[in-house]
């Protein structure tokens, strides 16, 4: 690496290679949270069509605010809902079903877990990043 050296205006000036680089990362940034908003909507989506999870809709729907406006508090806000005891990492859906629908339910708990993966890892790799 080169020193950098203050131009006339006092800024420093980027080589095409460091310009490309932070184009690049900011691409990647964009990508992700384009997959973490398509997961929290998902996860809206699945949880508004079960009865009792007010809680965990109110607080993605705030959190969706912030991703569209591609702030670092959106994914932080999605990452609070995991880990440790009754989080949304434990949340199990259960409703009335007849005997003959609990394929549905395990289906939806199937989905329930795939969203649950994506949100996580894709708040996780925003949270993560060095350079904003």
């Amino acid at each position: 690496n080169k020193p950098q050296t203050p131009n006339r205006r006092g800024g420093i000036d980027l080589s095409k290679e460091e310009t490309t680089n932070q184009k690049t990362m900011m691409n990647d940034l964009k990508q992700e949270f384009d997959e973490l908003e398509r997961a929290v909507r998902e996860t809206i989506g699945l949880l508004e069509e079960i009865d009792g999870q007010k809680c965990w809709l109110i607080m993605f729907r705030r959190a969706l605010l912030s991703i569209e406006a591609r702030e670092l508090s959106g994914a932080t806000s999605v990452l609070s809902c995991f880990g440790g005891e009754d989080t949304f990492s434990d949340l199990t859906l259960e409703q009335r079903f007849k005997d003959n629908e609990s394929l549905h339910l395990r289906n939806l708990n199937s989905r329930l877990d795939q969203l649950r993966n994506k949100m996580f890892e894709s708040a996780k790799r925003i949270a993560s990043r060095q350079l904003w």
